[in-house]
């Protein structure tokens, strides 16, 4: 447990240095509060004035966020995160306008696919 303050463990900036991306969690491993938890989140920065845009959280399943990176071309942001059990997985978010979960990269599954969030194979 933590004394009520987050951490930031990673962030990254967009290409075009519009948007910040910033992983905070609270420092346990596995986070006690679960999706709950008000630390363990990503928050993404509008960069000219600070302002935060959004919001993103995992789901208890999916594990914490522990890194950030936006592609190259800004239309996808990837979070590594892991679970209790060091089980490793990558979450993509699609459209920099409202940020949506667009798929789940599982180690566990067949590694050709990923599970979007609908549960189809992409």
């Amino acid at each position: 447990s933590n004394n009520g303050d987050a951490r930031i463990v990673g962030m990254a900036f967009s290409m075009d240095s519009t948007q910040l991306a910033a992983v905070s969690d609270c420092g346990c491993i596995p986070c006690m509060s679960g999706p709950s938890c008000k630390f363990c989140k990503i928050t993404i920065f509008k960069v000219s004035n600070g302002k935060v845009l959004q919001t993103l959280r995992t789901n208890g399943d999916e594990g914490q966020a522990r890194c950030i990176a936006f592609d190259p071309l800004g239309r996808l942001l990837a979070a590594g995160v892991r679970d209790a059990s060091d089980i490793g997985r990558v979450i993509l978010w699609t459209d920099p306008r409202n940020w949506s979960k667009a798929c789940v990269l599982d180690n566990t599954q067949d590694n050709e696919h990923g599970t979007s969030s609908d549960h189809e194979r992409i």
